[in-house]
C-alpha cells in the first residue's frame, strides 16, 4: 500500500457534510462528531462510498423526523484504528436478520426499494483496505455500523514535476519525406 492510501477522515467525513444535508430528507436530524487525530489506511473515494452508502441506510431506516449521527476519530490511545460510526434511531434489526445484511441482494426495503448491495460493497471496501464492519441493534432503540480501519501517516503531498528539459543533441537535420504516389 502506499501512501496515497492514507487520509484524513475527519476531514474526509466534513468534506462530505453538504452533500449528506442535502441528500437526506429534511425530517432527518444529522449531526458529525469528529475527534480529530485519526489517519485512515483507505483512498478518498472508497472511504467517502463507505460513508454515503451507511449514511443513505440509516437515513433510510430512521424514518420520519429520525436522527442519523457520524463519529470519526482514533478508535484507541495508540492510534492503530480509526473508528467510523454511523447511527440512527430507527426501529433497528431484528437479531434474525443481523446475519444477513451482508448477504447479495439482502434488503428490508420493500419490493423495488433497493437493491440490497450498499452493505455488501461497504464490507467489501472496508475488508479490502484491512478493516472490518461490525453492527449492533436494538429492536425500537438504535442501530449503529462501527468500521474500523487501519490507521497510517498522512499521504505528502507529490512534489512538483522536473521542468521539462530541452532537447539534447548536436547540430542535425530534419529531413521530411513526403510521398504523394498515394
Amino acid at each position: 500500500p502506499s501512501d496515497a492510501d492514507h487520509v484524513d477522515p475527519v476531514e474526509v467525513v466534513e468534506g462530505m457534510r453538504r452533500l449528506l444535508v442535502k441528500l437526506l430528507p429534511r425530517d432527518r436530524r444529522f449531526e458529525v462528531v469528529a475527534r480529530a487525530g485519526a489517519t485512515a489506511h483507505i483512498s478518498r473515494g472508497q472511504l467517502e462510498q463507505v460513508v454515503l452508502n451507511l449514511v443513505m441506510n440509516a437515513s433510510d431506516a430512521a424514518g420520519y423526523q429520525g436522527r442519523v449521527s457520524v463519529r470519526v476519530g482514533p478508535e484507541d490511545a495508540g492510534c492503530t484504528q480509526t473508528l467510523i460510526e454511523v447511527e440512527d434511531d430507527g426501529p433497528g434489526i431484528p437479531a434474525d436478520e443481523l446475519p444477513l445484511i451482508f448477504d447479495p441482494f439482502f434488503t428490508t426495503k420493500e419490493v423495488g426499494k433497493g437493491t440490497g448491495l450498499g452493505l455488501l460493497t461497504v464490507r467489501g471496501v472496508v475488508e479490502g483496505a484491512g478493516g472490518r464492519v461490525e453492527v449492533r441493534s436494538e429492536l425500537g432503540g438504535v442501530t449503529c455500523f462501527s468500521v474500523y480501519l487501519p490507521a497510517g501517516p498522512l499521504a505528502s503531498p507529490a512534489p512538483a514535476p522536473a521542468p521539462a528539459q530541452p532537447p539534447r543533441g548536436g547540430a542535425g537535420r530534419l529531413l521530411l519525406l513526403v510521398d504523394d504516389d498515394g
